[in-house]
C-alpha cells in the first residue's frame, strides 16, 4: 500500500538529505516550509520513522 507523507527536515545537512532522497525515491525539492511530499510505501514508511526517532526529520501526515 502506497502512502502519501509529508516530511519535515529538521537537518539542514543537505548531504544527509540527498542520501535519504536518493534511498527512497524522493524528488528534489523543500517547500518554503522545510517540507517535502513523498508517497512510500509501509517497509519505507518504518525506515523513515526510524529517521523521525533519530531526530533528523519529521513526518507529517496531512489530509488534502
Amino acid at each position: 500500500m502506497i502512502i502519501k507523507t509529508t516530511i519535515y527536515w529538521n537537518t539542514n545537512d543537505s548531504g544527509l538529505i540527498d542520501r535519504i532522497r536518493q534511498h527512497f525515491g524522493i524528488s528534489a525539492g523543500i517547500t518554503i516550509n522545510g517540507e517535502t511530499v513523498a508517497e512510500v510505501d509501509e517497509k519505507q514508511l518504518d525506515e523513515l520513522k526510524e529517521y523521525e526517532r533519530q531526530g533528523f526529520i519529521q513526518l507529517r501526515y496531512k489530509n488534502k
